[in-house]
């Protein structure tokens, strides 16, 4: 699992000082990132495994793996281009922002969306499971449920509400076209590539008519980036 940059070192660990807890339905010990610049070396928590642990991503089946790729991206993302001007200190605090997902940011507002359309559809079942149990279940299962049970043209039509509802869906759609065998994940570190974002904006331009793309820029610089890095 490790890497080197230079003098600058890092490498996933699992953390057998601490009690372990189940990941996709097995004990494991938690996952940890080891940073070593010069004589210091930094220890925290994973991000990744964290957020792939909680129950309702398990039917995603991510891998340590992916998750090992996901943190030394968010790693290289730092030290890669900066190696003569590293601050170790400051990784911790630079880690927290570079590391976030957006699909899992964004989840909530759209399920609060999908309630709504359900609801109003004629399916309040769904619409509650949503609304009062929105920790128990992935909104992109929810998505292929409904997508396997709903008449075509009324999931046509969803679809081209939901791709304007917010930044969930056009960036899930993305995320499994790019990598269709996971992680379903796009790191804060991935959208702020410029290079990236247009890779993005192209997909979405021509796959989905209608989608403001400048909206969605700005919703997910908001919430991901409330200050530069």
């Amino acid at each position: 699992m490790g890497k080197e940059h230079y003098d600058i070192s890092f490498k996933t660990y699992f953390n057998e000082r601490l009690n372990p807890t189940v990941f996709r339905g097995k004990e494991s010990y938690p996952l940890y990132v080891q940073v070593t610049y010069g004589r210091k070396t930094l220890f925290f928590k994973s991000y990744y495994f964290e957020l792939f642990s909680r129950p309702k991503y398990d039917f995603l089946r991510t891998t340590i793996s992916q998750i090992d790729k996901l943190e030394s991206g968010v790693i290289d993302f730092f030290i890669g281009p900066y190696s003569d001007r590293f601050e170790l200190d400051l990784l911790r605090r630079d880690y927290k922002k570079a590391s976030r997902d957006a699909l899992d940011s964004f989840e909530g507002p759209f399920k609060i969306w999908l309630a709504a359309y359900l609801k109003k559809g004629g399916f309040p079942g769904l619409s509650a499971l949503l609304e009062y149990a929105p920790d128990e279940v992935c909104a992109i299962q929810v998505w292929d449920d409904l997508k396997k049970v709903l008449d075509p043209e009324n999931f046509k039509e969803m679809e081209k509400m939901a791709m304007r509802a917010g930044p969930y869906m056009p960036l899930a759609t993305y995320v499994r076209h790019v990598s269709p065998e996971g992680p379903f994940c796009l790191p804060a570190y991935e959208w702020a590539k410029e290079e990236k974002r247009i890779e993005i904006e192209n997909f979405i331009d021509d796959r989905f008519y209608g989608v403001d793309f400048g909206l969605i820029i700005r919703q997910v610089h908001g919430l991901l980036f409330p200050r530069r890095f």
